[in-house]
């Protein structure tokens, strides 16, 4: 079951392999510019490994910044630059980024927040390798500097264009739901009264254990290996869904956005114990919003195939198996609410 990306904006990992490795090696393989013409002393070149970290790190600040359609799309385009290659990158002029001619003074502004914010180091906490910032501060100051100095002449003017026709009908920088509308009610399971009352023996003895008087108990357990007051009852396996949903405001279509019997790390590789036919009672959380969604993912490509008995390996699954995810709905005042 795939997981909606309705208007969201993803973080990438990069493998382990790659940590704290030069991001700038003497195989230059990637070509960056501004315009197609420029000469070669106006370009810069980043290897393969250097490319994949530099991208990652712009897209982390860019989608912690981006507010507007245009940013997002930009945001997007910039991420599937790179992930739509596999490793690696060709390379790109920014004039052939999808600039918006009418929106173009304030992207270039985000673009120059977006080198700076990489340059604080902006999402690197959820990076699951060490980026090498002796080779990568260069880098980011060249893009710094080129996005600094864009000029509204620079941009092609049919570059948006170009790549929205491209587009799949899913592609999330589509923002929203296929009808056009861009507005969700967002909903998030709850437990019913039945199924409250048959999870509370199981709550009531957690909560007992780790309180002051349980913790004095099982510290007394340590001494003596007497297990009688620390024998919990059975959990019901429908105590730990986690269901999200949204709402178009439009034309009612819904669609699942995360679901931890399919979505991320225990959903892909691990399974749960929550049957599939397992059908939550949901309740709506907020009203007339966009959604915002970021995931990352702490396994490596060694990892994940060792932990599958060797599998075949895609991209495509390696994604699918996130080990974080951050949901918030965002109001129409531009306030970000938690949703998970």
């Amino acid at each position: 079951m795939p997981l909606s990306r309705q208007e969201s904006l993803f973080t990438f990992t990069v493998p382990s392999e790659i940590i704290n490795k030069d991001v700038n090696t003497q195989h230059m393989a990637n070509i960056f510019s501004v315009r197609r013409s420029d000469p070669p002393e106006e370009q810069i070149s980043i290897s393969d490994q250097g490319t994949d970290v530099l991208i990652q790190i712009l897209v982390l600040a860019a989608s912690a910044l981006a507010e507007t359609d245009s940013q997002k799309r930009m945001a997007v385009w910039l991420a599937e630059h790179d992930a739509a290659r596999g490793t690696g990158s060709i390379g790109f002029c920014i004039a052939d980024m999808p600039w918006d001619p009418a929106a173009f003074e304030a992207d270039r502004q985000f673009w120059v927040r977006v080198t700076d914010a990489a340059s604080q180091k902006t999402g690197w906490d959820t990076l699951n390798f060490r980026p090498n910032t002796e080779r990568l501060m260069p880098m980011l100051g060249w893009f710094r500097k080129r996005f600094f100095r864009l000029k509204a002449e620079d941009i092609n003017p049919d570059a948006l264009t170009d790549w929205c026709d491209e587009m799949d009908d899913d592609d999330p920088a589509l923002n929203g739901c296929p009808c056009g509308c861009k507005q969700f009610r967002v909903f998030q399971n709850i437990l019913t009264a039945e199924e409250q009352a048959q999870c509370k023996p199981y709550a009531d003895a957690v909560a007992a254990m780790t309180s002051g008087t349980g913790w004095a108990r099982l510290a007394d357990y340590m001494q003596t290996g007497d297990l009688r007051d620390f024998r919990l009852p059975e959990k019901p396996a429908f105590a730990d869904p986690k269901h999200i949903s949204v709402q178009c405001t439009a034309c009612g279509a819904e669609t699942v956005i995360f679901d931890n019997r399919y979505h991320g790390y225990d959903g892909a590789v691990c399974g749960t114990e929550i049957p599939a036919d397992y059908e939550p009672q949901t309740e709506q959380v907020h009203a007339a919003c966009t959604v915002r969604i970021q995931l990352g993912c702490t396994v490596s490509e060694s990892e994940f195939l060792e932990i599958t008995d060797g599998a075949p390996f895609t991209e495509a699954l390696f994604s699918e198996c996130f080990t974080q995810i951050d949901i918030a709905a965002c109001d129409r005042d531009g306030v970000l609410h938690p949703v998970l």
